[in-house]
């Protein structure tokens, strides 16, 4: 089994103003106010919606754990959002533990009736406004969360459910569906298991180290849905720098005749920076990937850095079979190479990609491609492609 059974967490008392201490909060550590939004937006570095939902979960837990409210980790069907089974006589308990953790975080809470439309979130602004959830099924806490550029606003739907589970004789019974049980011992142990099995934005070959960090759980949910990718993914790009004067140089010098004059347009090998772009959002919207390979001919973008985990530039002369054949300019024959990268996930089977074009990626109701991030060292925001 994936999971080790552990002990219930003691409760631990955390200081008041927690939420006004730089730097610290309940949603872990680099997180502050946003500076545009005092006192009802927070804010790190390099924002992904993969970090918002996890620092909501992050908060959740840990006003759960501070009050010594026994939960549990639930494999929701929505990845964007993380769900956290609490037992139903302990509703009282997390009711308080989120009302006094919550007070001046700007936090938004709402019911969630299975079968019904969504709520709109509320702010509560006291005890009176969460005893308005004593017999809701389900409730879902958030904050609302914003890059420092203001440009991603990760809102209400990458919060943390809080699902009440009813006891039913020996057995803990879920409110609604779940991709994997619905139903646990009520007297199960708790156990660490991998974050990957909750939420289909991670996975078990990811090189982000976020996608190996373990969440408590119970036994039940410690083992994989028929609808997980449960091998590595990895991702190709071709790129020129139509630009670059050695680049330039050995085009002029290669011979042979054109379909047509148009397909050895110069056009065509203009970059925009779409590479760029495309590496931002992919990082923003598909932590799941495991390596990215640009593949290029004896060129670099000055932009990129090379030492981001799973990262790697590789040349035609890596990848052609006959180095005769160099150079070429014909795509067709570079993408007739590809499966030779050394690395590569399944050299026989179809499990990696290549982009038609270089495009970005997204996430529903998340900006895509919008900051600067861990792929590149330019310090300035642009848009995505």
């Amino acid at each position: 089994m994936l999971g080790a059974v552990i002990p219930e967490a003691p409760a631990q008392p955390r200081a008041a103003g927690a939420w006004d201490l730089p730097g610290h909060s309940w949603l872990g550590p680099q997180w502050s106010w946003h500076p545009d939004r005092p006192r009802t937006a927070h804010t790190k570095p390099e924002l992904t919606p993969l970090e918002g939902r996890e620092a909501n979960h992050r908060a959740v837990t840990a006003l759960l754990d501070a009050a010594g409210v026994e939960h549990f980790t639930v494999p929701g069907v929505d990845d964007r959002s993380s769900v956290i089974g609490v037992p139903e006589p302990r509703r009282a308990a997390a009711l308080a533990a989120l009302a006094a953790g919550t007070d001046g975080s700007g936090a938004f809470a709402t019911a969630v009736r299975p079968g019904r439309p969504l709520e709109r979130p509320l702010r509560p602004a006291d005890r009176a406004d969460w005893d308005r959830f004593a017999d809701t099924p389900v409730l879902q806490v958030s904050w609302p969360l914003l890059d420092p550029t203001g440009t991603l606003a990760l809102g209400h739907e990458y919060g943390c459910a809080v699902e009440f589970w009813t006891v039913d004789g020996g057995l803990l019974r879920a409110p609604r569906a779940n991709r994997i049980a619905g139903r646990v011992a009520a007297d199960g142990p708790p156990v660490e298991l991998p974050a990957h099995l909750f939420t289909r934005l991670l996975s078990a070959h990811g090189t982000d180290p976020v996608n190996h960090r373990t969440v408590r759980s119970r036994a039940e949910f410690d083992r994989t849905g028929i609808d997980a990718i449960t091998f590595p993914v990895d991702l190709v790009y071709t790129w020129v720098d139509g630009t670059d004067p050695a680049w330039q140089r050995r085009k002029a010098e290669a011979s042979g005749a054109v379909y047509h004059s148009e397909s050895a347009s110069d056009a065509r090998f203009l970059s925009r920076d779409e590479l760029r772009y495309s590496l931002r959002s992919l990082r923003l919207n598909a932590p799941w990937v495991r390596n990215v390979y640009v593949v290029t001919d004896d060129q670099r973008p000055h932009w990129l850095d090379e030492d981001v985990p799973g990262l790697r530039v590789v040349d035609h002369r890596e990848v052609f079979a006959d180095p005769a054949n160099l150079p070429t300019f014909n795509s067709h024959a570079i993408e007739s190479q590809l499966h030779r990268i050394d690395g590569r996930s399944a050299p026989r089977t179809p499990r990696w990609t290549r982009p038609a074009r270089t495009t970005g990626c997204c996430w529903r109701s998340a900006s895509a491609g919008s900051t600067p991030s861990r792929w590149t060292t330019s310090p300035t925001p642009c848009c995505a492609a």
